[in-house]
């Protein structure tokens, strides 16, 4: 075979494949083609494949099926109890009524997204069938008058490669219900129709498409584009550099953008990944869903031969390949049954037709050949992937559009100047088939479809890792009902356990729920979260599981914890109650605390060491100083407590370092927590329904005779469960007289301050009698200051209708408005039964008569204290007496009673 008159070969599969440059038409090719290498010239290399599956059908047209309405429903899909294939034989009769119209034959059926579906009519040679492929919006999709097969090799794909009368294929781009049209014909047909997964499916769970970009230059055999035969060798990229105005210098620079550019088109919201249709399996971890690994010569050694690796070459001129064109692809792969194919990018032609572009003042040249030679190879992959060109024409720029306007693929805007502001984002989309420069005659091709679901990832034999990412609200490292999901965190296979997230580890992000899945091959994983910005993982230390996976196997519930780090506070001084380092909920802030920065390591403050205090919540703010360095960071531990956050492992101290990053150390500075437990407390012993009220000891700070502690909460029924260790503590309130209802009343309170500070005491009497001190009222002593003088008199006003016995709680602290219930940081709580008198006993009888007595009687028993006063749980005695003024002799009983006897005369 003679090259054409000027020096070039113009192979069949160029009109399919090839982006042509300036001034050749895809007619004027397919015309010299034509000439060149016969009607049937110029196949690629390929073998043809058998039915497949061999869920197969045979079936006879059935009328009325004359319009979609009465469209014959198929059980044609891949889907389980359906057929992977279909063939129908039918007939398109001539009206037998004059005028009624030709016959037209429907047929309906339901396939999923990313089917790949092929149809074939066969009829009688002389007839011109027109096949038609509808959405269920009645929307044309694909059509054919003729048969696509004959006009480009499909190597390894085992959809219809024989020619017929029609003839299609595409990928299927979402779930629903498609109709076949067939008319024309006017003849008997078989209608065969199939529909298969895409290959990379039903390979190992993680197996991906790779895209090798080769710019080294390469030795070719140009047959596998249907070239005349024989090697072709096309030069490296940077021989082509010093006619970009470059040098070999620059190339390393030329190869980042060129593969950035390149990746941009598969991987973002406007690309592949983001519209495409079938998710992306980098991000989400679901098996089955998009991915590609686009390597390159510089980074990576050469793949080519191995299994899923497909290849552009991108360097060399026209004449070293021998082929009149900018780029060629070495099939249209409809479904990507391939995944070993080449294509070329040739570097001379992108100067020629990409150079002469308008460009903004602010574009060098060198921008202009980036994107395009990026660009032709993405269009070229895009072939041998599975995509059609598609309208140049239309305003409507793609990827896949037919070459011959530069102009068109950069995406230059209306004003004609490349690098301005109406230029357009040139992606994989949906646009009309180019009949002149495809197999395809009408329709509209999804070629973000084509690429997402050709680009499957494996689905086989996979084992899977599931959990969930959360905000451990209350930092208990277990998810429950106050924690809140982390939609956004990403969880990746951390594939060499270096702790950072490399481009091409698996990850997944967390959806709404913070639910996350990886599916992964059998094998041994490190999986880490990528927290958002302002949180931290808390939970799994060291941020990482480490998991072996069988196959078909699920590993579940690995969760991970994440702290919410607020960037206005250091961290919280907690009381950590139940001493597990956790704060949990109800455990309170501690308040007035001093956190400091231990400049000279002697583990107490000093004087112009960076300190703060602690407010109400137990928050505080630090400022470290400026320098960076390695600084301890540590409290002054008040008296009564334990220090649980950071423990004894860590000598009690942080270690923060800093580096001078702000982005950096804004982190190590927060969420920097110190947790307390009592050490001793003085709780209070009301029942149960009172809730616990407890205080840390205080030195100098007390009710009655001493501080007593206990180690936990005792309530019981006489408010005195905590007299049970010997020591009885409720002495700190004293009645002097007795508590009547409706009117002021006083209680002496003994008190100890020697801290220097001011006390304040609380009390609450449970007026209604119904089990806590909550109700409007109760609060009889608010603020109180005691513990100036051994005995205070402090007055207080009862109302009417509250007589009998109550529960009364007192509570002695620094701190002013503490509660009924809770904790405070010094001083003690004490619980009584007090009694209440109606007002009518306001006025008790404190003399006391007896007699008369009879002479020369004896011993005679006067119990002078049964009408004395007395508070519940308090002893009357008797102490002393004087001598009766009217004789005889009077004295004290063993019962506590007086013994008298009168004069004998």
């Amino acid at each position: 075979m003679a090259p054409w008159s000027d020096g070039f070969y113009y192979p069949p599969i160029g009109v399919s494949t090839a982006f042509l440059p300036n001034g050749l038409s895809y007619q004027e090719y397919a015309a010299i083609s034509s000439q060149q290498y016969g009607t049937n010239g110029g196949g690629g290399s390929g073998f043809l494949h058998g039915e497949g599956a061999g869920n197969f059908a045979n079936l006879t047209e059935v009328e009325p099926n004359d319009v979609l309405t009465q469209a014959t429903p198929i059980n044609l899909g891949t889907g389980a109890g359906q057929n992977d294939g279909v063939a129908i034989v039918g007939n398109l009769a001539l009206p037998s009524v004059p005028g009624a119209g030709p016959d037209q034959d429907y047929y309906v059926f339901d396939l999923k997204a990313g089917d790949i579906f092929d149809a074939h009519v066969l009829g009688l040679a002389a007839q011109t069938f027109d096949l038609a492929i509808l959405d269920s919006q009645r929307r044309e999709i694909i059509g054919n008058r003729g048969s696509a097969s004959g006009n480009y090799p499909i190597p390894d794909s085992p959809l219809t490669q024989t020619t017929g009368n029609a003839d299609l294929a595409f990928v299927v781009p979402a779930d629903g219900r498609y109709y076949a049209r067939l008319s024309d014909g006017d003849s008997v047909y078989t209608l065969t129709l199939r529909v298969r997964r895409p290959v990379l499916e039903s390979q190992p769970v993680g197996t991906k498409q790779k895209i090798f970009l080769d710019f080294d230059g390469e030795y070719l055999r140009n047959e596998i584009f249907g070239g005349p035969g024989g090697t072709a060798r096309l030069s490296p990229l940077v021989d082509t550099l010093p006619n970009w105005g470059l040098t070999a210098a620059d190339e390393s620079r030329i190869i980042d953008r060129v593969v950035d550019v390149f990746r941009s088109k598969f991987f973002g919201a406007t690309a592949v990944s983001g519209v495409g249709g079938n998710g992306h399996y980098g991000t989400s971890g679901i098996a089955g869903q998009f991915d590609i690994e686009i390597l390159n010569s510089r980074d990576h050694a050469d793949p080519w031969g191995q299994p899923n690796v497909s290849r552009i070459i991108i360097g060399g001129t026209a004449l070293e390949l021998g082929i009149n064109t900018v780029g060629i692809a070495q099939s249209i792969d409809i479904g990507n049954f391939d995944t070993t194919e080449t294509a070329v990018v040739l570097a001379d032609t992108i100067l020629a037709n990409f150079g002469g572009v308008p460009r903004a003042g602010n574009l060098s040249l060198e921008d202009v050949m980036v994107d395009s030679t990026a660009l032709v190879a993405v269009h070229e992959a895009g072939h041998f992937l599975g995509g059609w060109h598609t309208l140049n024409s239309n305003n409507n720029p793609q990827i896949m559009d037919t070459g011959g306007t530069p102009a068109n693929l950069l995406g230059v805007g209306l004003d004609g100047i490349y690098g301005t502001a109406d230029d357009r984002d040139v992606q994989f989309g949906t646009d009309t088939y180019d009949p002149t420069a495809s197999g395809i005659q009408f329709g509209r091709q999804n070629s973000a479809a084509a690429m997402a679901w050709g680009l499957s990832t494996g689905k086989v034999g996979g084992g899977t890792i599931r959990g969930n990412v959360y905000v451990d609200r209350n930092l208990s490292r277990t998810r429950d009902a106050s924690d809140a999901p982390l939609a956004g965190a990403v969880i990746y296979v951390d594939m060499n356990n270096d702790g950072i997230h490399q481009v091409g580890e698996l990850t997944s992000v967390a959806d709404a729920a913070g639910n996350y899945q990886l599916s992964v091959p059998p094998g041994t994983y490190v999986i880490r979260e990528i927290a958002p910005a302002g949180y931290r993982v808390a939970l799994p230390q060291g941020n990482g599981y480490q998991l072996t996976v069988a196959a078909n196997q699920t590993i579940a519930n690995r969760d991970f914890a994440n702290d919410l780090l607020d960037m206005t506070v250091t961290g919280r001084k907690f009381n950590d109650i139940n001493g597990n380092g956790i704060i949990d909920a109800g455990e309170p802030g501690i308040e007035n605390v001093w956190i400091y920065v231990d400049l000279d390591g002697d583990q107490r403050i000093d004087i112009g060491e960076p300190a703060a205090k602690t407010k109400a919540d137990g928050t505080y703010k630090l400022t470290f100083p400026p320098q960076a360095g390695v600084y301890k960071l540590r409290e002054v531990i008040e008296s009564g407590y334990t220090q649980t956050v950071p423990g004894a492992a860590l000598n009690h101290e942080y270690t923060v370092t800093l580096t001078g990053n702000p982005a950096v150390d804004n982190l190590a500075i927060a969420g920097l927590h110190f947790g307390n437990q009592l050490a001793a407390a003085d709780y209070g012993d009301a029942p149960a329904t009172y809730g616990a009220a407890f205080h840390s000891f205080r030195e100098g700070l007390f009710l009655g005779a001493q501080w007593d502690a206990e180690a936990a909460n005792q309530p019981s029924a006489d408010a005195k469960g905590d007299d049970n260790n010997g020591v009885d503590d409720e002495d700190g309130i004293g009645i002097s007289q007795p508590l009547v209802e409706g009117g002021e009343n006083s209680i002496s309170v003994t008190a100890v301050n020697t801290t220097g500070q001011v006390a304040y005491l609380q009390g609450w009497i449970d007026l209604n009698n119904d089990g806590d001190f909550a109700d409007a009222g109760e609060r009889l002593i608010t603020n109180a200051v005691v513990g100036t003088q051994p005995v205070t008199a402090v007055t207080f006003t009862l109302p009417a209708g509250v007589a009998g016995d109550r529960f009364a709680r007192f509570r002695y602290s620094l701190s002013r408005d503490t509660g009924p219930t809770g904790p405070a940081t010094s001083g003690e709580v004490e619980d009584y039964v007090l009694t209440i008198l109606p007002a009518s006993q306001g006025n008790l009888a404190v003399d006391d008569v007896a007699g008369p007595f009879t002479q020369g009687s004896v011993l005679n028993e006067i119990d002078v204290l049964a009408n004395d006063f007395k508070s519940p749980g308090e002893t009357l005695e008797l102490v002393s007496i004087s001598e009766p003024t009217s004789g005889g002799r009077v004295v004290i009983s063993s019962s506590n009673t007086l013994l008298y006897t009168p004069p004998s005369r």
